[in-house]
Parts: C-alpha cells; sequence; structure tokens
C-alpha cells in the first residue's frame, strides 16, 4: 500500500470516529512520516481521530500537554533521562549489537522479557525486534530518511504503542465467547460423540489443546471465558466434565448461552448476566456466517473467526494484556462473574427491587486503603470504564504520598460470597475534590454507587472527570445529585 493509498484509507475509517485525540511524538530520531500514519491508523480502528505532532527531543523534559498523549522514542545512542514525563516510553535495544549476528537468539536482552509490554508504560522495543528478526527491523532503503529502523518495525512499534496506551487506560475487550465445535475441539460432539471429537496433547487435535492452553493464560491475566454454542447443553457440559484431553473445565467458564437461539440472542442473554457491554466481548466461531449475524446486531463486538494456523495471531489483535494483570483478584473476579448467573436467577424469581435486596442481602465496607491494596485498587482504575470519574492511576503513583490526599477502598459481600475490594475513593483535602472513583461492574446493579457517593464528606466542591465513552450516565447522576464543579 501507498503512503496516499493508505492516508486516504485512515480519512475513510476517520469519518466514523466517536473521539479525538492528540499525541506528540518526541524522538532524536527522524523517523520517516510513515509512523504517524501507522499510529494514525491504529486509533482509527479504534475509532478514534488521531492528530499527531511532532515535539524537539531537546524538549523532552518540558511538562507535557494537557490531554495529549506523549510518546517519546530515543535511538540506540540517546540517553533517556528518568524525569522524561511520558505515556509510552520505547526501551532502546541492543540487538543491532555486531555481536548479535554471533550469538543470535542466545543474546541475552538487557530488560525482562514480558512480551509485548514492560511495566510502568515501557514497550519492550527488543521483544518486538526478536518477533521481526533483525534483518526485517533495521533500515535500508529508508535510510535516505535518515531512519535507523525500517518501516516495518515502525509499524509493528505504532500498533503495539496503541495497545499499551488503550490497555493501561482500561479500553480494552474483557470477554472471550467461545463457540464449541470446531473451536474447542474438532469435529461435532452431538454426531460423533465424546469419544469422537477431536483433542489432545499430539495429533490432529493438538490445535485445539494448545488453543485451550492459551485461554486458560488468558484466564489468569482476568479474561472472562463464557460459551456460546447452539447445542444440547447436556453434551458440552459432558465434555467439559468428562474428557481427560479438556484443558479448560466447567469452573473455568463464566457464563453459558448453549441452544438454537440465534447467536445474536445468546450474546444478549451472556452480556445480561455478566453485565458487559457486548462491545467488551470477542466472538470466537469456526463459521462465518455466525459471525456475520452476530456483527450485524453488535458492530462494535469483536469477532475471530477460528482457523488453526492463525487463531493465536487474530485473537492477539483483540485481546490485550499486561503483566500487572496477572494477581490473585482474577480468580476472585471469575468466581464472582459466576455468581452473576445465581444472582440473575435471584432478579427473576423476585417479585419487586425490595425484596431482591432482602435476599442478596448487601454489605459495604469503607476503610482507609492499605499498602497490600494498592495493585489492586489501580487495576480497578484501568480496568473501570462505566462506573468511574475516568481517571487511571498506576499502583507506583498510588503509593506516592501525597498530603491531604485520602485514598479509601470499598468492600462488599452479599449471600452467596465475599466479593473483596470492589470499588476506591481518592479524595484530595487540598483541592477540596473527588480525584479517584470507581466501582467494578460486578457490583452494579446494587445502588451502590449511590450510597457511596451520599455518604462524602461535605467539603467536597469539585470532581476529576475524563470521558470513558460509557460513564456519561454516572456524569448526568453526579450533576442531578450534587452541585460540584468539574474539572480535568
Amino acid at each position: 500500500m501507498t503512503y496516499i493509498e493508505l492516508k486516504q484509507q485512515i480519512e475513510r475509517l476517520q469519518q466514523t470516529a466517536a473521539e479525538c485525540i492528540q499525541a506528540e511524538i518526541i524522538s532524536d530520531m527522524p523517523l520517516q512520516p510513515w509512523f504517524e500514519l501507522y499510529l494514525q491508523e491504529a486509533w482509527a480502528k479504534l475509532g478514534k481521530k488521531a492528530h499527531i505532532s511532532r515535539t524537539p527531543w531537546e524538549e523532552r523534559q518540558q511538562p507535557k500537554k494537557p490531554d495529549t498523549i506523549r510518546i517519546i522514542w530515543p535511538g540506540p545512542q540517546a540517553v533517556q533521562l528518568v524525569q522524561d514525563e511520558a505515556d509510552i516510553r520505547v526501551s532502546q535495544e541492543r540487538l543491532s549489537s555486531p555481536l548479535f549476528s554471533f550469538y543470535g537468539a542466545a543474546w541475552p536482552p538487557s530488560q525482562t522479557a514480558e512480551p509485548p509490554f514492560a511495566r510502568d508504560g515501557v514497550l519492550n522495543l527488543e521483544w518486538i525486534i526478536a518477533e521481526i528478526g533483525l534483518e526485517r527491523s533495521m533500515a535500508k532503503g529508508e535510510r535516505r530518511w535518515g531512519d535507523y529502523y525500517s518501516a516495518e518495525l515502525q509499524k509493528q512499534v505504532a500498533i503495539q504503542a496503541v495497545r499499551l496506551y488503550e490497555t493501561r487506560h482500561g479500553r480494552r475487550k474483557k470477554c472471550i465467547v467461545l463457540d464449541c465445535d470446531g473451536v474447542l475441539w474438532g469435529g461435532v460432539v452431538s454426531e460423533d460423540g465424546i469419544a469422537g471429537i477431536q483433542i489432545a496433547e499430539t495429533g490432529t487435535g493438538q490445535a485445539y489443546h494448545q488453543f485451550q492452553s492459551l485461554l486458560k493464560r488468558l484466564q489468569e491475566h482476568g479474561i472472562i471465558l463464557a460459551v456460546c454454542s447452539k447445542n444440547e447443553p447436556e453434551d458440552v457440559k459432558q465434555v467439559f466434565r468428562s474428557h481427560t484431553a479438556m484443558v479448560l473445565k466447567e469452573e473455568d467458564i463464566a457464563a453459558w448461552s448453549i441452544s438454537w437461539k440465534p447467536k445474536s440472542e445468546q450474546i444478549a442473554d451472556l452480556a445480561d448476566i455478566l453485565q458487559l457491554d457486548p462491545q467488551d466481548m470477542v466472538l470466537i466461531d469456526d463459521q462465518e456466517w455466525e459471525l456475520a449475524q452476530v456483527k450485524s446486531h453488535y458492530p462494535q463486538m469483536g469477532s475471530v473467526w477460528f482457523q488453526k494456523e492463525t487463531i493465536f495471531k487474530k485473537l492477539a489483535e483483540q485481546i490485550w494484556i499486561m503483566p500487572e494483570d496477572q494477581n490473585a483478584q482474577n480468580q476472585l473476579r471469575l468466581q464472582t462473574y459466576q455468581d452473576n448467573v445465581k444472582r440473575e436467577q435471584l432478579r427473576k424469581n423476585a417479585v419487586i427491587n425490595e425484596e431482591i435486596k432482602k435476599q442478596l442481602d448487601n454489605r459495604n465496607r469503607i476503610q482507609p486503603a492499605k499498602e497490600s491494596d494498592l495493585a489492586r485498587i489501580s487495576d480497578l482504575s484501568r480496568r473501570a470504564n462505566r462506573c468511574t470519574n475516568g481517571v487511571r492511576y498506576t499502583a507506583e503513583e498510588l503509593r506516592q504520598n501525597r498530603q491531604g490526599y485520602e485514598l479509601q477502598a470499598v468492600f462488599m459481600s452479599d449471600v452467596y460470597r465475599d466479593l473483596g475490594l470492589v470499588g476506591c475513593i481518592g479524595l484530595d483535602r487540598n483541592k477540596k475534590s473527588l480525584d479517584l472513583f470507581c466501582l467494578s461492574c460486578r457490583a452494579l446493579g446494587r445502588e451502590a454507587e449511590k450510597k457511596l457517593i451520599s455518604q462524602l464528606p461535605e467539603w467536597i466542591q469539585s470532581y476529576r472527570w475524563q470521558d470513558t465513552t460509557k460513564n456519561e450516565w454516572l456524569r448526568q447522576w453526579l450533576r442531578s445529585q450534587r452541585n460540584w464543579k468539574e474539572i480535568k
């Protein structure tokens, strides 16, 4: 694709963009104009129009412009200072060393290889180079632009930089919805029986076994798994319970929709049970027409056509994870979603809302946050999109001892389970402001957000606000209840 063709494609994608963002690039390397287009393309595919500007390298220590995403990419010879303020930093690499030709893959990377993201907003360039290959990563004909790296590498850096930013700001898919026949195993269970389907550690069923192993790892990083299948429920459940080669077990699935209804209706059922928006889900199916049918009802929902050879790569384009996502809270999150099925049944059986509340026996507890709570609070602030003021914090930022700042953790339990830490509140006495407010979606539907707001101290005069595209309802509710000033 030529430069002009790519630019025209981006302009078409941006015509339906629902959000505009500003980003600046700071690098001691020239970087050809393609890099800016690659950033715009990656954001345009997410429904966002990006305006990209360049800032001189000498100004990298200047304060970051408000509402601007700063990307710093130092070349191999640059000195990167820790006080540089950036949303995304591209790490420096050593793989271009002449010794790499001798050592090859044994050449030790300079950073922990936690692909593709390192912690604290750093993009691991060495991992990307290792994936592409050193030969394809270094500039050849592009050197006429003064570039050190190839256009192919710059494209991958742009894609991963956008993913890193969006992931750190909670804008990512949360749930994988799985078909069964042809996806979790080969064959059709209703026709071939349990003994006839293909799934094994070796042979023809190996691809399905490997795919389930990947899903298991993604679940450990907080990705919710659900099943959406046109089948007999007992046939599917029996495979999960009885087939010895299954990596996924019945307890790994947060919610089930197994029937002969159109899959778009099954998706609606799952969204209702899990209290998730369909656009937070990704459907994996081996039938393209099924994907198209669901897509016609939910255009923003992710979809992946299952093919053995490409499933890992295609899924990686839709599901983004970070190292800090792997924590002990994820198993509790899965259990909570499973309990939502029971809660939903209770709601259907109860006659009035007061009866529901009585049977659920909701209990809230608010207390000052402890050091051990900070990782979970950071995780919540990055994940929450609906019941949040949109402010995101890393655990390190929360650890900063700010005078006059109160950080509170919100805990919840009901008749089914202790839900643990489900929300957080940050109060800034100096600014008389509600700095941070967020609740997990598993706490919604119980009026906990209203109760928490009503308990806030009288000295609050303002609240910070960042739009997530899903939290407008909270903004309107705050405006109707409190005469607070909104600040960025």
